[in-house]
């Protein structure tokens, strides 16, 4: 069988915070990078990124790689994530 793999850069922010100064927080700390790496990052609330990865097992994917900036400073997005997958695919 054929794994199909997909990369899903994502930020998890707090229900209720605004996907829009997060980006914006995190495009003041990547600054050159900010434009290639977080044009590509799904900056939302978990719920949000529960629907693209359902999105992409629908189309075929069936084996999820995250890049989460700042994850060496910032545990809070890791553990939202965590939290989701846990609660939604476990």
């Amino acid at each position: 069988s054929i794994i199909r793999s997909c990369i899903l850069h994502a930020y998890p922010i707090a229900p209720g915070a605004d996907p829009q100064r997060a980006r914006e927080a995190l495009e003041a700390t990547y600054a050159e990078q900010a434009r290639s790496l977080l044009g590509e990052t799904l900056v939302a609330e978990p719920e949000a990124i529960a629907r693209a990865i359902d999105e992409r097992a629908a189309a075929g994917a069936n084996y999820f790689l995250f890049y989460i900036p700042r994850i060496a400073y910032e545990q809070e997005p890791f553990a939202r994530l965590t939290k989701m997958l846990s609660e939604r695919y476990a």
